[in-house]
């Protein structure tokens, strides 16, 4: 959800999302400090009771093997759900200082079989098929193509087997870390127009 609000200089989106993650990695690392206010003490009763207590060791050992704490580990993974194509992951992983996962494969839901219309909410109704080759459409089902090329060029959106396997994003691109990217450039009109700047290590 977002909420909007204007004035005469200017107009600033807060994303309430966002701002409970926060909450939620503040509360997280100081669980220590909620022990005076009222207020503050319901909320750590909350807390405690939705705390995670048992390490998810897949995404520890994929993603954070650094983490040991279980309630960080689940907040990085809601912020990865919750703020997905919101522009906040980038960012996120150069705090974390985990820049290689800008290296993995991005990968998605798994495809059972092609051809075959999927009922992704399980709510009766077909929603999406995927196909290399089209086949007899089923009225109301999107489909999608994951053969190698369309139109001679590379598709975008592949799947990992032959005839099943998840679906693959934007392997056809290079996709390769730098530690200098934990950092932006400094503008070369600066380091000009002030000589005591120093560019940082890489660019």
């Amino acid at each position: 959800m977002r909420i909007t609000s204007v004035n005469a200089q200017k107009k600033q989106v807060f994303n309430l999302n966002e701002t409970q993650l926060i909450k939620d990695s503040f509360i997280g690392l100081n669980d220590n400090i909620l022990n005076s206010n009222d207020s503050l003490n319901q909320l750590k009763a909350l807390y405690k009771l939705a705390k995670p207590t048992e390490v998810d060791t897949y995404l520890q050992t994929k993603y954070f093997p650094e983490i040991t704490d279980p309630t960080l580990l689940e907040i990085r993974r809601e912020r990865g759900i919750e703020l997905c194509l919101e522009g906040f992951r980038f960012d996120d992983i150069v705090r974390w200082k985990r820049g290689e996962l800008m290296q993995m494969e991005w990968n998605g839901m798994y495809v059972p079989s092609l051809d075959t219309p999927l009922d992704l909410n399980e709510d009766g109704v077909l929603d999406v098929a995927f196909y290399k080759k089209l086949p007899t459409k089923v009225a109301g089902v999107t489909y999608v193509e994951v053969s190698p090329t369309i139109a001679g060029k590379p598709n975008s959106q592949l799947i990992s087997g032959e005839t099943s396997g998840e679906l693959t994003w934007l392997n056809n691109i290079s996709r390769k870390w730098s530690d200098k990217q934990y950092y932006y450039p400094i503008p070369a009109g600066d380091i000009i127009t002030n000589p005591n700047l120093k560019q940082n290590a890489g660019w």
